[in-house]
């Protein structure tokens, strides 16, 4: 499987296309049909790509215009 293309929503997203999170910038949103294979791809195993939920990036987000440079957000 291969993600080949960018849409512009998540309403339009396929088993080959992806788009930009508007919440979280650094984030792409890629179909649940991809999670297995993803899972099990070399760029995720070698941790170039992470999977997270969208709540972990959210408060990163919201958080990064009140940083200090290189700062660093902790959630628990």
């Amino acid at each position: 499987q291969q993600v080949r293309r960018e849409v512009k929503t998540v309403t339009e997203l396929t088993d080959s296309a992806f788009c930009r999170d508007p919440l979280c910038v650094d984030a792409l949103v890629l179909s649940r049909h991809l999670h297995t294979f993803l899972q099990q791809n070399t760029l995720t195993n070698t941790h170039l790509l992470n999977i997270q939920d969208r709540s972990v990036c959210v408060p990163v987000s919201v958080l990064q215009p009140l940083q200090f440079d290189k700062g660093d957000v902790l959630l628990a």
